[in-house]
């Protein structure tokens, strides 16, 4: 075990990436200045948890710096307290363990006494470090580095405490520390402000888009039409001569094989998955996967047709994409393709809004599964296919103008991550001049 922790510790690698800090500060490693390095709780949960009680932070509630208890989770008093090395207290430091290795939050008064699941804890002697002030620096692009540097496991990342001990922090005088912690908090809680705003008018953008939708596929272009009930709530009235059916009347449902069929990044088919659907049209070169002729005739694959809309059938619902070439995908994805009297184009953008019928008809396991029957039962509003042309037409005039604002809020709500990542690293590593009221 010593000798695996000598070949892990980052010390003399991360004391580089650090470069040059100012006179007056040091760099020393975390175990110089801890009180306590040790694990949140790690055994079972079932059955441990109740409605109200001690909170119980787990590494879902640390993001982006911050402790967001959203779910909650609450253990019984009497339990938590005999937990007593993971009960909480104010300026202690938590790094998430396990999965999302990077994020750290320092616990404020209000998380004080609460009780903890497989973080690590780090306890500081505040004569020396300032617990706000080391979850700055491990929130910086070096602290993030340092920790992904020392994580074991490739499918399922994780922290070893001993580990954490030995990572070198800058530490600066108390009062510069103090000083430093105040301005980031200061500046970042503005820049939070402002990326908040974008992500409220990024919301509203898909409403505005998917209310575009939801009119064409639903109600037509023309607002005089005759119309009727549909019987559904999420789709409304539709047009009075509109068909009314499932989709599996005017399109085949395709369900892939069980079996997973061997994968290379050279030759054959593109492989599919959930996170490249969403765009209108399936983007062959996003593949990251191939499948052989040989692969696929091992397993018995079957490629889905080209021009067929492919869609998510497990999880969150409403993406989809129409390939323009034949392509083999996933369990997680199924496909219509579309006959003689449905556009493509037409049915992706119905699946689009349709995850109302996903959520409340899909099969109720851990995740919801919506399977090969339900799926072919998917209610649409048809009107004739010269119609369905003249929506898949205006759509395609109407939705690139919000797409293209989206893309331009996207990109300032990502140079405001960038910018505020390089403003704390900045900061901790002695790069910017801290104004005199942050040392008050």
């Amino acid at each position: 075990m010593t000798q695996l922790l000598e070949v892990r510790t980052p010390s003399s690698v991360l004391r580089s990436w650090l470069g040059r800090v100012p006179s007056g500060w040091d760099v020393r490693s975390v175990s110089t200045f801890s009180t306590k390095i040790t694990n949140g709780y790690v055994g079972p949960t079932r059955g441990l948890f109740q409605e109200a009680g001690v909170p119980y932070l787990q590494s879902l509630h640390i993001k982006n710096g911050k402790i967001k208890f959203t779910p909650t989770y609450f253990v019984d008093e009497s339990w938590a307290k005999s937990k007593a090395k993971s009960i909480l207290k104010t300026d202690d430091v938590l790094v998430v363990q396990t999965g999302d290795i990077g994020q750290v939050a320092v616990v404020p008064d209000k998380w004080a006494g609460a009780n903890c699941h497989a973080l690590i804890i780090i306890e500081t002697d505040k004569n020396q470090v300032l617990g706000r002030f080391l979850a700055w620096v491990l929130n910086s692009s070096f602290g993030n580095a340092a920790l992904k540097s020392i994580q074991t496991g490739a499918l399922h990342p994780h922290l070893n405490c001993g580990y954490v001990r030995e990572v070198p922090i800058p530490t600066p005088p108390l009062p510069t520390q103090k000083a430093i912690a105040n301005f980031l908090d200061r500046k970042t809680a503005a820049i939070d402000a402002l990326i908040e705003k974008k992500e409220k008018l990024l919301e509203l953008l898909a409403e505005k888009r998917s209310a575009l939708i939801n009119q064409a596929v639903t109600k037509g272009l023309d607002p005089n039409m005759p119309m009727k009930d549909s019987g559904i709530p999420w789709i409304g009235e539709i047009p009075e001569h509109w068909e009314f059916l499932p989709v599996k009347r005017v399109a085949r449902v395709f369900v892939p094989g069980r079996d997973k069929p061997d994968l290379n990044d050279v030759d054959g088919l593109p492989w599919v998955t959930l996170d490249q659907l969403g765009k209108i049209y399936h983007q062959a070169e996003s593949a990251q996967y191939r499948v052989s002729d040989d692969a696929a005739k091992n397993v018995g694959a079957r490629a889905v047709p080209s021009n067929s809309v492919m869609t998510g059938c497990v999880g969150s619902f409403g993406s989809a994409a129409i390939n323009r070439e034949p392509v083999f995908c996933n369990q997680q994805i199924q496909a219509y393709t579309a006959l003689v009297r449905l556009e493509s184009e037409y049915l992706a953008y119905i699946i689009s809004i349709s995850s109302p019928y996903s959520e409340s008809i899909g099969t109720a396991t851990t995740i919801k599964y919506l399977n090969a029957e339900r799926f072919g039962m998917l209610p649409i509003p048809l009107p004739p296919v010269s119609e369905q042309k003249r929506i898949i037409a205006w759509l395609s005039s109407e939705l690139p103008r919000i797409d293209r604002v989206k893309a331009i809020v996207s990109e300032q709500k990502t140079k405001l991550h960038e910018y505020r990542q390089s403003l704390i690293t900045a900061a901790v590593t002695g790069q910017v001049e801290i104004p005199t009221e942050d040392y008050a």
